[in-house]
């Protein structure tokens, strides 16, 4: 996990998700989202103002446990952050 400050995490630029070009998606029942690599997924998880009092986690219907996944993911730890996933959600999306 990186040590960075709040204000460095703002800065961090958001990454729009991969998906399929809209011509090709309307053709085929693939997923639409490709999902982020891990150099880009890291660096998502790097924007996370690690709130004191996380208002995503009441925010989602299943409750999971969002800041923990986060964390997982900058650490590089891909298996950890799909189970605290799959803890709240059999079928996370």
């Amino acid at each position: 996990m990186s040590d960075l400050t709040p204000k460095e995490r703002m800065q961090i630029p958001r990454h729009p998700m991969p998906e399929q070009d809209p011509n090709k998606r309307n053709k085929n029942f693939l997923e639409v989202n490709s999902g982020y690599d891990e150099k880009l997924a890291v660096e998502e998880a790097d924007r996370c103002l690690r709130c004191k009092k996380p208002l995503c986690v009441q925010g989602c219907p299943v409750s999971i446990d969002i800041p923990g996944f986060i964390i997982k993911i900058s650490e590089k730890n891909f298996l950890e952050a799909a189970k605290i996933l799959k803890i709240d959600n059999a079928l996370p999306a």
